[in-house]
């Protein structure tokens, strides 16, 4: 029984094996280390650059291409929205200039993304982490937008070459150093989209914090004061004569006690996020402050003392 065969790569020599004419040699050129023949290991990302450029360039031009790319025949590689472009040393004496472009998003847009991302924390976590998750499109297809080029329609390519197919070994060398860039770093596609990740983060946080701005933490108790909670306020047209006179002399009491309600503070952060720790941070902390309380209480009645010891003195 024949042993099966193995399905020829994408990217592998053409059939009659020829030889490739090598282009003018560059020095110190942006070379290629991505293996286009293991997309599983670029990342989700590069694996749909790489998937766009195997459905819209030939064989003959994605292994030039190629070839170009490990050679380093680029000489500059520039990100900006909406555009990749890269001078690019062929046969000739002159560079070629090559550009890949995509649609950019506009400001309401973006707005809207940042919208989503709020109502879906897990893709905003993930982002912040600087990933692209598979399904990041399900943030993007409701917008009626796409994150990824999916067709060649969605790509604007030129290259100053002037050959007969769009997508020549020049724009598949530089297909192949972007999918290469978001491998490593997969969130540069926000650029080329309009926005950097970091600005749409910031979007998105903005909204978090309007969306919490009315939700204000209710008290654990409500304090009253005997004598002055339950007063009747006097209008201030009425008090206008004697508004910066006191009735009375103040008296502040100043002496120190416990407070009515104890652990305020833990009551209101609840349980422990820790319950499987080796000990109960709640309890602890709890114990921390009545040490705390104790010692400041101590503390008071001592000074206390002392300050009447001293009056007394002067009298």
């Amino acid at each position: 029984m024949a042993p099966p065969q193995k399905a020829p790569a994408r990217f592998s020599r053409p059939a009659d094996n020829r030889t490739l004419v090598r282009p003018r040699k560059v020095r110190s050129g942006i070379r290629l280390k991505l293996d286009p023949d293991a997309p599983e290991g670029a990342g989700h990302a590069a694996g749909r650059i790489l998937r766009l450029l195997e459905l819209s360039a030939a064989p003959a031009a994605r292994e030039e291409g190629l070839q170009y790319g490990r050679l380093g025949q680029t000489r500059k590689l520039t990100i900006e929205p909406g555009a990749i472009t890269a001078s690019i040393q062929g046969r000739a004496e002159r560079a070629y200039e090559t550009r890949l472009g995509l649609a950019t998003f506009g400001f309401e847009q973006w707005d809207q993304v940042a919208d989503t991302l709020n109502e879906q924390p897990r893709f905003a976590a993930r982002l912040l982490a600087g990933e692209a998750p598979p399904d990041i499109e399900a943030v993007f297809e409701p917008l009626e937008l796409t994150l990824f080029p999916r067709a060649q329609q969605d790509v604007q390519v030129s290259c100053s070459c002037r050959e007969k197919e769009p997508w020549c070994k020049h724009v598949c060398c530089l297909a192949l150093l972007l999918a290469e860039k978001l491998s490593t770093e997969p969130t540069l596609i926000f650029r080329l989209r309009g926005a950097d990740i970091d600005d749409v983060m910031e979007r998105t946080r903005q909204r978090r914090l309007m969306a919490g701005a009315d939700q204000r933490p209710a008290p654990v108790y409500v304090p009253r004061v005997p004598g002055a909670s339950d007063a009747q306020a006097t209008p201030l047209e009425d008090a206008l004569e004697g508004f910066w006179r006191s009735p009375r002399p103040a008296e502040v009491d100043l002496s120190l006690r416990p407070p009515e309600v104890s652990h305020a503070l833990l009551r209101r952060l609840g349980h422990s996020p820790f319950e499987a720790g080796r000990f109960p941070l709640v309890g602890l902390l709890a114990s921390c402050y009545e040490h705390i309380s104790e010692v400041t209480l101590a503390g008071g009645a001592e000074a206390g003392a002392a300050a009447e010891d001293a009056d007394a003195d002067d009298e």
